[in-house]
């Protein structure tokens, strides 16, 4: 039995609000999700370096599927714990989950992706600079992107 609850044969997939309580986000967000790993796992996220930088859950760390397909190695803050793996809409974080589980680590996909974490109203935060805006407003921006739109100024980013 995993950490998880859930034999690691099969694949597994966890909603935005289970995603949220297992790796710490969903107390930040104030939200009552209750989770048996709540905050201990690590919340990895497999876009493209574009899309991180033009938003991301905070506390998240970034590698690439192509760079893990090419087997490189896990974010030292992601070794040793299990992780919840993302991307934008759940394809390609499946993909790096088989990956994952073949080199024994214990993981699991975000149904829905950045698209259903932001929609749930999970913090998301920018690396991109912020031109004409008010300062402080960059990264530090742990809401949703101008006008609420969890995709984005261009509809693209999750």
């Amino acid at each position: 039995m995993s950490l998880f609850g859930r034999d690691r044969s099969g694949p597994e997939r966890v909603t935005a609000q289970e995603a949220a309580a297992r790796t710490g986000h969903a107390r930040a967000a104030g939200s009552t999700a209750a989770s048996a790993a709540c905050g201990t796992c690590v919340l990895l996220d497999v876009r493209e370096p574009h899309e991180w930088q033009a938003g991301h859950a905070p506390g998240a760390v970034h590698l690439p599927l192509a760079m893990l397909t090419a087997d490189a190695a896990l974010p030292t803050e992601a070794r040793a714990r299990p992780v919840v793996v993302i991307c934008r809409s759940g394809n390609r974080s499946r993909q790096a989950v088989e990956l994952l589980r073949a080199r024994g680590i214990e993981a699991v996909d975000v149904i829905g992706g950045m698209r259903e974490w932001a929609e749930a109203g999970f913090p998301v935060v920018s690396s991109l600079p912020v031109e004409d805006g008010p300062p402080g407003g960059d990264s530090q921006d742990m809401g949703r992107p101008p006008g609420g739109d969890p995709r984005g100024g261009n509809g693209t980013f999750l």
